[in-house]
């Protein structure tokens, strides 16, 4: 995922996104998603994301119907406040076993984020989206997400912890 201008976080892109202005009451820090989720947060600024998890509980609740599955969160992304993109997120910091995983329950919370007005705007949606581990689980989650992709190039998910999030993304 690296590059020579790397693409990193954007508080101007993440709270410029259509959701992100009309569900105000949904933003959280990445460090106070993090810790809700059983990861730490440390090294994380007070960064604003949009809890995906709160929006859609909040639609679900409007419209009468279940909730749907969601990734933890979004974040925009630019390279250097251009060529925009909104990264969704999924924590996975609980697990504590990584061989449960299923890329059908993955790929559900990726077109369920997807349903929330996030799809057919600027800015776009990266791939592959990170889904975060915790250390002592790292190595098998990524080995496992690199087989549920069928050693295919064209992977949807990419495995991390929280300071290779930090690392590729704020620093």
């Amino acid at each position: 995922m690296k590059r020579d201008n790397p693409l990193k976080y954007c508080l101007k892109t993440t709270v410029g996104h259509p959701v992100a202005k009309k569900y105000q009451a949904c933003h959280s820090t990445i460090c106070e998603i993090l810790k809700r989720e059983g990861g730490n947060g440390r090294g994380f600024n007070a960064d604003v994301v949009v809890d995906l998890d709160q929006v859609e509980k909040n639609l679900a609740k409007r419209e009468g119907r279940s909730n749907r599955a969601t990734v933890d969160f979004y974040m925009g992304l630019s390279r250097s406040g251009k060529d925009k993109h909104i990264a969704l997120v999924e924590l996975k910091l609980n697990v504590s076993n990584p061989y449960g995983l299923s890329k059908t329950d993955l790929e559900e919370k990726v077109r369920g984020s997807m349903s929330i007005e996030l799809t057919g705007r600027n800015p776009a949606v990266l791939t592959p989206c990170p889904v975060v581990f915790k250390n002592g689980v790292i190595q098998q989650a990524k080995h496992i997400l690199h087989n549920l992709s069928g050693n295919k190039p064209d992977v949807r998910f990419q495995a991390m912890t929280e300071e290779e999030l930090r690392n590729t993304f704020w620093e």
